[in-house]
């Protein structure tokens, strides 16, 4: 059988793992039995983006609107008493400020609607998502001269 393996692995073993045994061999052996074009494919390529801290870097126009989003989340989340993670996934925020800043706010609400932001996080965050995009990157400080 082919869960004697799966029931091996220490989180699938134990009473509760064993009575879904039988429900594990018959997914495994429908899954067998598809053509190999019915399997799922890898995941898509470079739908991942880079972690924020090497934004500053890589994308420093990203970098400075999502500092812009950030602050207004937080700032929207104090005066609501709403988790800033409720507001928006933190996902969907890097989204949309890693893409390149699109022309209007229905754009933008289809982008945060396809990621599966609600209507009412939609209303609450397009305006400080779409204030952003035109968000630059603070010029790099210049060292102070040498006083001899």
């Amino acid at each position: 059988m082919p869960t004697e393996t799966l029931l091996k692995v220490k989180d699938f073993n134990g009473r509760a793992a064993a009575r879904y045994e039988h429900q594990w061999n018959l997914a495994i052996e429908r899954s067998r039995l598809l053509p190999e074009s019915e399997l799922p494919g890898p995941p898509p390529k470079g739908q991942s983006l880079p972690a924020p801290k090497s934004w500053a870097e890589k994308n420093p126009n990203a970098f400075a609107r999502l500092e812009i989003v950030r602050e207004g989340l937080a700032q929207l989340s104090e005066l609501l008493s709403i988790p800033v993670e409720n507001l928006m996934t933190p996902e969907l925020v890097r989204r949309a400020c890693w893409s390149d800043p699109l022309d209007t706010e229905a754009a933008y609400s289809q982008l945060l609607e396809a990621g599966g932001a609600r209507e009412w996080q939609r209303e609450l965050v397009l305006p400080i998502v779409y204030a952003a995009r035109q968000a630059q990157p603070l010029p790099a400080e210049d060292p102070e001269p040498e006083t001899q």
